[in-house]
């Protein structure tokens, strides 16, 4: 549920700047830098969600 609200906000701010910067300030280049790194926020959030599920928890 999270990651669908996550990919959401995500897709709407990525577009947002696409548009903001690309549009107004032609800085193609920074929109790309941004994206990526989305991307990998977006990857980093999606291995912990499974790891929270998947890993057992640690014992004393």
């Amino acid at each position: 549920m999270a990651e669908a609200f996550l990919q959401v906000v995500l897709d709407n701010l990525t577009s947002f700047l696409k548009g903001e910067l690309v549009l107004l300030f032609g800085l193609q280049n920074e929109f790309q830098k941004l994206s990526s790194i989305f991307s990998t926020i977006q990857s980093v959030l999606e291995d912990a969600q499974e790891k929270q599920f998947n890993d057992k928890p640690l014992e004393n």
